[in-house]
């Protein structure tokens, strides 16, 4: 069964026209497609994101995905943990969704959200973009899908990540997309939040 919605919303004075496909293939395993075309100042750029369930064919090549420059695999990289980690993570914790994240057909990043127990939110716990597929927009794009899936629950009002201080990179993606300084730190980590209440994308 397909199921098609089209949304048009706007972000950072661009207008992105999405298409979502849910789609259920035959192990009943649910995928999301999103389509974007962003629009500015007459230039057209298209991007296909998608965001698919971890499975036995794909999990493998999820956890080689590192932001490690030298492409090494470790348990805990500069600013993020590691996919497997995550993956371990999602299984004995409650109320995470692991997702691998796509350009069309090729594997660029992970990201792991959902409610969190322990903190009583809803959150964007992880986010993360192979070093190899880096600087193209991708991590923009997800975030974008990942708060969009977080939204569709009736009781978020409010969506918070946590990032390393010295994450610059991090920091002025989150900002761009509305995530304000709670001035909390969490497990070392600065605490941002976006309130959904009056936000549209």
């Amino acid at each position: 069964m397909i199921s098609l919605v089209n949304e048009f919303f706007s972000f950072s004075k661009k207008k992105i026209y999405v298409r979502r496909v849910k789609e259920h293939s035959l192990n009943q395993s649910s995928v999301a497609y999103y389509y974007i075309s962003t629009y500015k100042k007459g230039m057209t750029k298209c991007m296909s994101i998608n965001l698919k369930e971890i499975i036995n064919e794909n999990w493998i090549e999820c956890i080689r995905l590192t932001t490690n420059e030298d492409n090494s695999n470790t348990v805990f990289q500069k600013f993020v943990a590691s996919n497997a980690l995550s993956i371990a993570q999602s299984k004995i914790q409650e109320g995470w969704t692991i997702k691998a994240i796509y350009e069309e057909n090729t594997m660029v990043g992970f990201t792991m959200y959902g409610y969190s127990v322990e903190n009583k939110f809803y959150e964007i716990c992880r986010l993360m973009i192979d070093h190899k597929f880096q600087r193209k927009g991708y991590g923009i794009k997800a975030m974008l899908i990942v708060i969009d899936e977080l939204r569709s629950n009736k009781d978020c009002k409010e969506v918070f990540l946590s990032f390393d201080p010295q994450n610059e990179g991090a920091k002025k993606l989150y900002e761009k997309v509305g995530f304000v300084n709670t001035g909390e730190i969490i497990d070392d980590e600065l605490l941002y939040k976006l309130n959904l209440d009056n936000y549209s994308i």
